[in-house]
């Protein structure tokens, strides 16, 4: 397999994990009164996470792929350990705190739309940087 691959690969996990979080918002929304506050708060939920993290992440996650030497190439190494590791906690945390029941919806809402939003746009971060490549 090729390094560049691994850049499709990410980018297709990185946009499917951010549809599955902006499905989870979507069923936390209810009927809100004056939904307009909620989305610009959501706005800065995905700029904190996308311009902050997600997509210095991937920048780094790239130059990490294109080092790799040929024969370290496998599918699964387009994260690496530090990378699964967040995942699984993001993941954990999520699931916890959402099945916890101390969290409203209308905040499951507000976070989660962000936060897909920033993880989608992270998974198109790294298409652009595919074809950047060439």
């Amino acid at each position: 397999m090729k390094r560049k691959s691994l850049l499709i690969i990410a980018a297709v996990v990185w946009m499917l994990a951010g549809s599955m979080v902006l499905k989870t918002a979507y069923s936390a929304y209810t009927t809100f009164n004056e939904v307009l506050p909620w989305l610009v708060i959501s706005l800065i939920v995905f700029v904190l996470f996308f311009f902050k993290i997600f997509s210095p992440f991937a920048v780094k996650n790239r130059n990490r792929i294109m080092n790799l030497k040929d024969d370290e190439v496998k599918f699964w190494k387009f994260l690496d350990l530090k990378g699964y590791l967040i995942m699984a906690f993001m993941m954990a945390f999520g699931i916890l705190l959402r099945r916890s029941g101390l969290v409203a919806d209308l905040y499951i809402f507000i976070f989660y739309l962000g936060l897909g939003l920033a993880l989608f746009l992270a998974g198109v971060k790294y298409i652009y940087l595919y074809f950047k490549e060439e």
